[in-house]
Protein backbone atom coordinates (compact mmCIF):
# COMPACT_ATOMS: atom_id res chain seq x y z
CA UNK A 1 0.00 0.00 0.00
CA UNK A 2 2.86 2.34 0.86
CA UNK A 3 4.58 1.57 -2.42
CA UNK A 4 1.31 2.15 -4.25
CA UNK A 5 0.96 5.59 -2.64
CA UNK A 6 4.55 6.46 -3.58
CA UNK A 7 3.85 5.42 -7.15
CA UNK A 8 0.69 7.52 -7.30
CA UNK A 9 2.49 10.55 -5.91
CA UNK A 10 5.39 10.18 -8.31
CA UNK A 11 3.13 9.78 -11.33
CA UNK A 12 0.74 12.60 -10.52
CA UNK A 13 0.27 14.55 -13.77
CA UNK A 14 -1.06 17.65 -12.09
CA UNK A 15 0.98 18.32 -8.89
CA UNK A 16 -0.71 21.71 -8.56
CA UNK A 17 -3.89 19.95 -7.40
CA UNK A 18 -2.15 17.94 -4.70
CA UNK A 19 -2.66 18.83 -1.05
CA UNK A 20 0.21 20.15 1.01
CA UNK A 21 0.37 16.82 2.85
CA UNK A 22 0.76 14.90 -0.41
CA UNK A 23 3.44 17.30 -1.64
CA UNK A 24 5.36 16.89 1.63
CA UNK A 25 5.08 13.11 1.21
CA UNK A 26 6.74 13.56 -2.19
CA UNK A 27 9.43 15.73 -0.57
CA UNK A 28 10.24 13.02 1.97
CA UNK A 29 10.38 10.35 -0.73
CA UNK A 30 12.86 12.45 -2.73
CA UNK A 31 14.93 13.06 0.43
CA UNK A 32 15.21 9.31 1.06
CA UNK A 33 16.32 8.85 -2.55
CA UNK A 34 18.74 11.81 -2.24
CA UNK A 35 17.10 13.50 -5.24
CA UNK A 36 17.93 17.05 -4.18
CA UNK A 37 16.77 18.99 -7.28
CA UNK A 38 13.39 17.30 -6.93
CA UNK A 39 13.30 18.26 -3.23
CA UNK A 40 13.79 21.92 -4.15
CA UNK A 41 11.01 21.75 -6.74
CA UNK A 42 8.52 20.08 -4.41
CA UNK A 43 9.29 22.43 -1.52
CA UNK A 44 8.51 25.39 -3.78
CA UNK A 45 5.10 23.85 -4.43
CA UNK A 46 4.57 23.28 -0.71
CA UNK A 47 5.47 26.90 0.06
CA UNK A 48 2.36 28.02 -1.84
CA UNK A 49 0.38 26.72 1.13
CA UNK A 50 2.51 28.72 3.59
CA UNK A 51 5.21 27.65 6.06
CA UNK A 52 2.95 25.14 7.79
CA UNK A 53 4.84 23.32 10.54
CA UNK A 54 8.28 24.35 9.26
CA UNK A 55 9.08 20.97 7.70
CA UNK A 56 9.36 22.46 4.21
CA UNK A 57 12.12 24.78 5.42
CA UNK A 58 13.81 21.93 7.25
CA UNK A 59 13.87 19.64 4.22
CA UNK A 60 15.04 22.42 1.92
CA UNK A 61 17.77 23.31 4.42
CA UNK A 62 18.81 19.66 4.49
CA UNK A 63 18.91 19.62 0.69
CA UNK A 64 21.02 22.79 0.60
CA UNK A 65 23.39 21.19 3.12
CA UNK A 66 23.70 18.05 1.01
CA UNK A 67 24.56 19.99 -2.15
CA UNK A 68 27.13 22.13 -0.33
CA UNK A 69 25.17 25.40 -0.21
CA UNK A 70 25.80 25.92 3.46
CA UNK A 71 24.79 29.56 3.79
CA UNK A 72 21.33 28.85 2.37
CA UNK A 73 21.11 25.75 4.55
CA UNK A 74 21.70 27.75 7.72
CA UNK A 75 19.06 30.30 6.74
CA UNK A 76 16.43 27.61 6.19
CA UNK A 77 17.36 25.74 9.35
CA UNK A 78 17.01 28.99 11.31
CA UNK A 79 13.49 29.51 9.94
CA UNK A 80 12.53 25.89 10.55
CA UNK A 81 13.64 26.13 14.17
CA UNK A 82 11.03 28.84 14.80
CA UNK A 83 8.33 26.28 13.98
CA UNK A 84 9.82 22.93 15.02
CA UNK A 85 12.09 23.94 17.87
CA UNK A 86 15.50 22.31 18.25
CA UNK A 87 15.40 18.86 16.69
CA UNK A 88 18.35 16.51 16.34
CA UNK A 89 18.35 16.50 12.54
CA UNK A 90 18.10 20.27 12.33
CA UNK A 91 20.88 20.92 14.84
CA UNK A 92 23.20 18.35 13.27
CA UNK A 93 22.74 19.66 9.74
CA UNK A 94 23.11 23.26 10.86
CA UNK A 95 26.20 22.55 12.95
CA UNK A 96 28.00 21.00 9.98
CA UNK A 97 26.89 23.83 7.71
CA UNK A 98 28.13 26.43 10.19
CA UNK A 99 31.45 24.62 10.54
CA UNK A 100 31.88 24.49 6.76
CA UNK A 101 31.37 28.27 6.77
CA UNK A 102 34.07 28.66 9.42
CA UNK A 103 31.54 29.73 12.04
CA UNK A 104 32.98 27.45 14.69
CA UNK A 105 31.42 28.87 17.84
CA UNK A 106 27.80 28.74 16.59
CA UNK A 107 28.51 25.23 15.30
CA UNK A 108 29.82 24.31 18.74
CA UNK A 109 26.70 25.70 20.38
CA UNK A 110 24.50 23.46 18.22
CA UNK A 111 26.69 20.43 18.89
CA UNK A 112 26.38 20.95 22.63
CA UNK A 113 22.62 20.54 22.22
CA UNK A 114 23.06 17.60 19.85
CA UNK A 115 25.17 15.71 22.37
CA UNK A 116 22.62 16.32 25.12
CA UNK A 117 20.04 14.61 22.90
CA UNK A 118 22.27 11.85 21.54
CA UNK A 119 25.74 11.32 23.07
CA UNK A 120 27.06 9.33 20.12
CA UNK A 121 30.74 9.03 19.04
CA UNK A 122 30.36 10.88 15.72
CA UNK A 123 28.93 13.91 17.50
CA UNK A 124 31.78 14.03 19.99
CA UNK A 125 34.24 13.66 17.10
CA UNK A 126 32.76 16.61 15.24
CA UNK A 127 32.63 18.74 18.36
CA UNK A 128 36.31 17.92 18.89
CA UNK A 129 36.96 19.29 15.40
CA UNK A 130 35.25 22.54 16.37
CA UNK A 131 37.21 22.79 19.61
CA UNK A 132 40.40 22.25 17.63
CA UNK A 133 39.52 25.02 15.19
CA UNK A 134 38.94 27.34 18.17
CA UNK A 135 42.28 26.37 19.73
CA UNK A 136 40.63 24.71 22.73
CA UNK A 137 42.97 21.73 22.99
CA UNK A 138 41.88 20.61 26.46
CA UNK A 139 38.25 20.34 25.40
CA UNK A 140 39.25 18.75 22.08
CA UNK A 141 41.23 16.05 23.86
CA UNK A 142 38.39 15.45 26.30
CA UNK A 143 35.93 14.80 23.47
CA UNK A 144 38.38 12.58 21.56
CA UNK A 145 39.02 10.62 24.75
CA UNK A 146 35.28 10.16 25.08
CA UNK A 147 35.19 8.68 21.58
CA UNK A 148 38.10 6.39 22.41
CA UNK A 149 36.20 5.11 25.43
CA UNK A 150 32.97 4.68 23.47
CA UNK A 151 34.73 2.83 20.62
CA UNK A 152 37.53 0.85 22.31
CA UNK A 153 38.11 -1.36 19.24
CA UNK A 154 38.37 1.51 16.75
CA UNK A 155 41.86 2.74 15.83
CA UNK A 156 40.68 5.95 14.12
CA UNK A 157 39.84 7.98 17.28
CA UNK A 158 43.18 6.96 18.77
CA UNK A 159 44.95 8.38 15.73
CA UNK A 160 42.88 11.56 15.92
CA UNK A 161 43.70 12.05 19.58
CA UNK A 162 47.31 11.11 19.02
CA UNK A 163 47.71 13.75 16.32
CA UNK A 164 46.49 16.39 18.76
CA UNK A 165 49.03 15.19 21.31
CA UNK A 166 51.71 15.30 18.61
CA UNK A 167 50.79 18.88 17.67
CA UNK A 168 51.16 19.83 21.33
CA UNK A 169 54.58 18.24 21.61
CA UNK A 170 53.31 15.47 23.90
CA UNK A 171 55.33 12.78 22.17
CA UNK A 172 54.97 10.06 24.80
CA UNK A 173 51.16 10.29 24.76
CA UNK A 174 51.12 10.46 20.95
CA UNK A 175 53.28 7.34 20.61
CA UNK A 176 51.14 5.47 23.13
CA UNK A 177 48.05 6.17 21.00
CA UNK A 178 49.95 5.17 17.85
CA UNK A 179 51.05 1.86 19.40
CA UNK A 180 47.50 1.12 20.53
CA UNK A 181 46.14 1.97 17.08
CA UNK A 182 48.63 -0.42 15.45
CA UNK A 183 47.71 -3.18 17.89
CA UNK A 184 44.01 -2.71 17.10
CA UNK A 185 44.58 -2.54 13.36
CA UNK A 186 47.76 -4.45 12.46
CA UNK A 187 46.88 -4.11 8.76
CA UNK A 188 45.68 -0.51 8.99
CA UNK A 189 48.19 1.62 7.08
CA UNK A 190 47.05 4.91 8.61
CA UNK A 191 48.07 3.66 12.05
CA UNK A 192 51.60 2.96 10.84
CA UNK A 193 51.75 6.29 8.98
CA UNK A 194 50.86 8.09 12.18
CA UNK A 195 53.46 6.14 14.14
CA UNK A 196 56.06 7.08 11.52
CA UNK A 197 55.23 10.74 12.21
CA UNK A 198 55.71 10.11 15.93
CA UNK A 199 59.07 8.41 15.41
CA UNK A 200 60.26 11.25 13.15
CA UNK A 201 59.39 13.79 15.85
CA UNK A 202 61.33 11.63 18.31
CA UNK A 203 64.30 11.39 15.88
CA UNK A 204 63.98 7.60 15.83
CA UNK A 205 64.88 6.95 12.18
CA UNK A 206 65.34 3.20 12.60
CA UNK A 207 61.83 2.69 13.96
CA UNK A 208 60.37 5.08 11.37
CA UNK A 209 62.01 3.17 8.52
CA UNK A 210 60.75 -0.14 9.91
CA UNK A 211 57.19 1.16 9.86
CA UNK A 212 57.66 2.55 6.35
CA UNK A 213 58.63 -0.94 5.18
CA UNK A 214 55.54 -2.32 6.86
CA UNK A 215 53.39 0.23 5.01
CA UNK A 216 54.97 -0.83 1.71
CA UNK A 217 54.21 -4.47 2.48
CA UNK A 218 50.59 -3.68 3.29
CA UNK A 219 50.26 -1.70 0.04
CA UNK A 220 51.12 -4.72 -2.11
Amino acid sequence: MILDMKSRLAQAKHPEVLSREMIMARVKAHVRAEQWPAVFAEVERAMVFGPGDGQAYYHRGDAFYNVGKYDQAVKDFDIAEKYTGKTLGLLWGRSISLAELGRWQPALNDLNDVIKMAPFPKFYSYRAKCYGALGKRKEQLADLSKVVNLEPRNAKPLISRGRVYLSMGKLREALADANKAVSLGPRYREAYKFRVDCYIKMSNKIAANADRKKIEQLSK
